[in-house]
């Protein structure tokens, strides 16, 4: 089904030759721009990951701030 997040992420990482494994991060500053699909490289650590995560899925609040609450894939290319 091509809307399973799923099945997406997991047709995503077979194009990218990559493995996985979920993390979840809430609560995290928003951006319009993060949606399903995509690949973020966190560099700092502050939200207890670090290196490339592909978005599985995203939740948006919007209230006094922005933030959102996300579902990744730690993308890592095999050695």
């Amino acid at each position: 089904n091509s809307g399973d997040p799923d099945a997406q992420a997991a047709a995503k990482l077979k194009e990218l030759n990559m493995v996985a494994e979920n993390y979840s991060v809430d609560e995290i500053m928003g951006n319009d721009n993060v949606i399903s699909g995509v690949i973020l490289d966190f560099s700092s650590g502050d939200y207890g990951v670090e290196g490339y995560y592909l978005v599985k899925s995203v939740k948006h609040s919007y209230g006094a701030n922005h933030t959102m609450s996300l579902e990744l894939l730690k993308v890592v290319k095999p050695s």
